[in-house]
């Protein structure tokens, strides 16, 4: 019993252990940000950017969008 078997201790059946709370932490982490960003008007920084696209690794202007944003008065 006290010995090195020379065998893999595989726990909790063999799979990753998650933390059980990652996915309410995910999604707090989400409203979080569209409350954030529900009380902001966004507009380009410049309207003479360029906007054109890259498409690997994923579509975004090629050289970023500068925007700039103002609090929405609360009604």
């Amino acid at each position: 019993m006290g010995g090195d078997t020379g065998l893999p201790v595989m726990l909790y059946g063999g799979c990753e252990r998650v933390c059980l709370g990652k996915a309410l932490a995910e999604l707090e982490i989400r409203l979080r940000a569209v409350g954030l960003l529900g009380r902001l008007s966004l507009r380009l920084a410049s309207p003479d950017q360029d906007l054109a696209l890259q498409l690997i690794p994923s579509p975004s202007p090629r050289r970023g969008m500068l925007l700039l944003g103002t609090e929405v008065s609360a009604p």
